[in-house]
């Protein structure tokens, strides 16, 4: 099997805005989290000779990280600031995740996301960032374009 390797310029992540239009996030500069965290239970007893754990319930948070984009309707900051005025609303949102592209046959990755945080670093004579987290809601489901 080849060892081929995709460059992330190439990653593709959408999310859906606040009234459930799918939107392209551009200006990304890391996405981390997937597949994900599986949460494990020690199931040790007396006389084992070593630590026992068993599996729980898939724990996954999404990092997104990228640049602050304002261009109306589909700019990183109006999508995700309009997801945040309705995180209130307990209000769950499609996510597809291509680490390397949306091309058919590449790989992909689908959930229900709810926004955990939502934040606008910036330094002094930096350019602004924005830094967003992501609860995934039930399994991240994994298949290809």
């Amino acid at each position: 099997m080849a060892n081929t390797r995709f460059p992330g310029k190439d990653t593709h992540f959408a999310i859906a805005d606040a009234s459930g239009t799918s939107r392209v996030l551009t200006g990304l500069t890391s996405v981390t989290g997937l597949p994900g965290e599986m949460e494990h239970y020690d199931a040790t007893a007396v006389g084992d000779t070593g630590r026992k754990h068993v599996a729980g319930l898939a724990n996954v948070t999404i990092t997104i990280e990228g640049w602050y984009d304002n261009t109306a309707s589909t700019g990183s900051q109006v999508v995700l600031s309009g997801l945040a005025a309705i995180r209130n609303t307990d209000a769950e949102k499609a996510i597809i995740y291509g680490p390397s592209g949306s091309t058919s046959g590449m790989e992909k990755f689908t959930a229900t996301v709810k926004m955990k945080t939502l934040e606008y670093p910036a330094a002094l004579g930096d350019l602004v960032k924005f830094r967003c987290d992501l609860l995934v809601q039930g399994a991240v489901t994994h298949t290809t374009f």
